[in-house]
């Protein structure tokens, strides 16, 4: 199949495409997707079209409908290295990471050029592989190809601050404001870091408080908003040093953890009936304690949630 399938199908098309591309940048994605299938009655067979379809789809988070679309762009034109990049993106969301790997490196192969490409596979062996050393390496790459995008600076901030470089992380993130003030994945990450590789939720909060107002239905925003919420309410330290400190963690050493919290009042209850009143008063007190600090994480829990729902967080 011809390499330049894919440029010849957006040409095929191109004034449609364009309003369709259009809806998708100013987050009319429904308007966007009606538009893209009219155009497939008339040209089921451009992969362009189903390719921008998947975006759409992507963009809603409806990631099964966003795989269909894709995968029959990929059909139609199994050399578009655009297409194998967005595949292994949403592969990367459903949690298929070895498979969204594959795809991304299938990407560099026919691309090897591509910034875009570069990042993305950077953002995944940082968030997903934990491979520093092969993050840092196509992140590098992508600033080396397009230094003037502020997400090539963002990921390859996040990977310094997981690093532990944190003075490095800094000009990058500052970086990545300075070309891109309004981008809310830049916002969002920042304030991430913030919140949980600095420990400082009053800054996290303002970065995402930010973000929040620049896509506010943004979900993966709107769960670290909430954190940083937590975090800086004096009523809720308790609730954020804990959750704090379990992020921090690995799962083997969470698991633990909880198994431990759920077995103490257990055991609290049955040493309350030693004939010892020492263990009596120590099994006691420490059976209180759980109990307390359980029903104090619930009621936050439950309070935090009422008040997202009538929107009293600021």
């Amino acid at each position: 199949m011809a390499r330049n399938k894919f440029r010849a199908d957006v040409l095929e098309v191109r004034d449609e495409l364009n309003k369709a591309e259009y809806a998708l940048n100013i987050r009319r994605y429904d308007l966007a997707i009606e538009v893209l299938q009219k155009m497939l009655k008339e040209h089921p067979e451009n992969s362009a079209i189903f390719y921008t379809l998947a975006r759409a789809y992507f963009a809603k988070q409806e990631l099964m409908q966003a795989n269909q679309a894709v995968r029959e762009a990929l059909r139609l034109d199994p050399q578009s290295s655009l297409a194998h990049t967005l595949y292994g993106n949403i592969l990367s969301n459903i949690g298929m990471i070895d498979a969204a790997d594959a795809e991304y490196r299938t990407s560099l192969e026919l691309e090897p050029q591509s910034a875009y490409t570069h990042y993305m596979y950077a953002a995944l062996l940082v968030d997903k592989r934990k491979d520093l050393v092969g993050a840092r390496e196509h992140a590098s790459k992508a600033l080396e190809l397009d230094p003037a995008a502020a997400l090539h600076h963002m990921v390859m901030a996040k990977i310094l601050g997981v690093a532990g470089e944190f003075a490095e992380a800094e000009v990058e993130f500052s970086r990545a404001l300075s070309l891109d003030p309004e981008n809310v994945h830049v916002r969002r990450v920042y304030g991430w870091y913030l919140l949980y590789k600095r420990n400082r939720p009053e800054q996290a909060f303002e970065q995402l408080k930010s973000a929040m107002q620049l896509n506010p239905e943004d979900p993966a925003v709107r769960k670290v908003f909430i954190a940083a919420f937590i975090a800086r309410k004096k009523r809720y330290r308790l609730f954020w040093y804990f959750a704090f400190f379990m992020s921090n963690k690995s799962w083997l050493v969470r698991g633990i953890i909880l198994f431990v919290l759920l077995l103490t009042p257990v055991l609290a209850s049955h040493a309350m009936n030693s004939l010892n009143p020492i263990v009596q008063v120590m099994a006691t007190l420490c059976y209180l304690l759980v109990l307390c600090c359980s029903v104090y994480l619930i009621v936050c829990s439950l309070v935090l949630n009422l008040m997202i729902k009538r929107g009293h967080l600021k």
